[in-house]
């Protein structure tokens, strides 16, 4: 550093200064413009080098500043770490259910959704409906079974209507994330809403004995996955299962903190 004029000078001090001040705001332990000031104040009064104190004064705070930045990248590095760490938590708890990949730039989550939604339909709505088969309880049910069959039922390996209902929302929108996420949670929201109240609606038949206590009836054509699940049970073990089934759903899906009434 040559020799400064003062106007020089002073401009050194007021970028040192709005330095200190700008870091503060993040860091205010470490950047302390009080201190700087001191220093500046004492360099003045003993008439010492003011251009060999400016040089050293700003190699110390280009050395505050890395050290910062280094720390803030670390720290970010640890947010983003823990982020990810309970994002693969959550979709860790997803995965028992068949992932269906249905669009590219759909969210992981609606697409094990769109799965569980697949096999509810296929094995706990065919299962309810051959139980409650010519009861007026069946109908009270139907009513929860619209908006989930609306998410679950293919047709011709087409997607479900709600599916391609999202589908067509984000090619509209260009896959922006915002929206996807937003018609994603609707989804998610509004089906396990059906879930909870089908699931309220099974425990007052259980606890009200309107069900015959007979064996669940399986037919050779079933799936193996059906029969397994529901093959030798009665009536009430069924059903049991299937408000069990409910209520996992709503929370491994994050929905229970959202669906926390109890009635419809």
């Amino acid at each position: 550093m040559g020799d400064l004029t003062q106007k020089e000078i002073d401009a050194i001090v007021t970028k040192i200064r709005n330095e200190y001040n700008h870091y503060a705001k993040e860091n205010p332990k470490a950047f302390k413009l009080l201190s700087f000031e001191e220093r500046y104040t004492e360099v003045l009064k003993s008439r010492g080098n003011i251009q060999k104190f400016l040089h050293e004064e700003i190699e110390f705070l280009e050395k505050l500043k890395k050290i910062h930045e280094e720390n803030k990248r670390k720290r970010e590095l640890q947010k983003a770490s823990t982020v990810d760490k309970i994002l693969d938590d959550y979709e860790s708890k997803l995965k028992h259910y068949p992932k269906i990949d249905f669009h590219p730039n759909a969210r992981n989550d609606l697409k094990y959704f769109y799965g569980a939604m697949i096999e509810f339909v296929e094995h706990e709505l065919v299962i309810l409906e051959r139980i409650f088969k010519g009861t007026p309880e069946l109908r009270i049910l139907q009513e929860q079974f619209i908006p989930i069959e609306r998410v679950g039922t293919k047709y011709k390996n087409m997607p479900s209507v709600r599916i391609s209902e999202h589908i067509n929302t984000i090619n509209a929108f260009r896959g922006n994330s915002t929206k996807i996420e937003q018609d994603t949670q609707v989804i998610i929201r509004d089906t396990c809403i059906a879930i909870k109240q089908l699931s309220i609606h099974l425990q007052e038949i259980i606890e009200k004995k309107r069900v015959l206590d007979s064996p669940v009836y399986i037919d050779e054509k079933d799936s193996p996955r059906l029969k397994a699940l529901y093959e030798g049970l009665n009536n009430f073990a069924a059903i049991n299962k299937i408000i069990d089934r409910c209520n996992a759903i709503i929370t491994d899906f994050r929905m229970e903190g959202i669906l926390s009434w109890k009635k419809p």
